[in-house]
């Protein structure tokens, strides 16, 4: 895969509990190796976008989230947006959002998170268990998914009808694909 800015690998070298932390999502632009150890804990809240990676060109590979044992859901991760402002765009919440187009690679990673659309939240969005890719009539996206499993619930609990038709998704959310374009997704069991 090309990663056009930053052409590195980043390795897992141990499990990762952010029990008490602060995460702002990360830009990812390389390959993302997680050597089979695992990241919970994982309590991500804000508001419009939510996710873990925003991904461009990456490979992301043999990772856990939300299981300290690997097995079982670890009970305290989530990833939910505080999102009340309305309005008629869309807003994408997810383990990984891919905004711009590029090559994308998932492999061998499990996610245990829950996503949430809160009761008390407004407005339209895109939400999936795994995956937001979310375009504006743009090419030139490709995304392969292998061997990827979610256990986590997603879910949209709010019920502001006018405000639009929200999307709900367990693996992979697309959403505004350009018509007649190159966009690419595979997935495979």
């Amino acid at each position: 895969t090309n990663y056009p800015e930053d052409n590195h690998k980043v390795l897992l070298t141990g499990d990762i509990d952010l029990d008490g932390k602060t995460w702002n999502y990360k830009h990812l632009r390389c390959e993302f190796d997680g050597a089979g150890h695992k990241i919970y804990n994982v309590v991500i809240e804000r508001a419009s976008n939510v996710h873990f990676f925003n991904i461009l060109y990456a490979d992301i590979h043999d990772v856990i989230f939300g299981s300290k044992d690997g097995q079982t859901y670890d009970g305290k991760s989530k990833i939910e947006s505080t999102y009340k402002d309305g309005g008629t765009g869309n807003n994408y919440i997810g383990l990984f959002l891919q905004t711009s187009p590029g090559e994308v690679e998932i492999k061998n990673v499990t996610s245990y998170i829950p996503i949430i659309v809160p009761a008390t939240a407004s407005g339209r969005f895109r939400a999936a268990g795994l995956i937001c890719k979310g375009t504006t009539n743009e090419v030139g996206y490709t995304t392969r998914i292998e061997g990827c499993k979610t256990y986590g619930k997603v879910s949209i609990l709010h019920t502001t009808a006018a405000e639009g038709v929200s999307i709900i998704s367990g693996m992979v959310g697309i959403a505004d694909l350009a018509a007649n374009s190159t966009n690419k997704l595979e997935i495979v069991n």
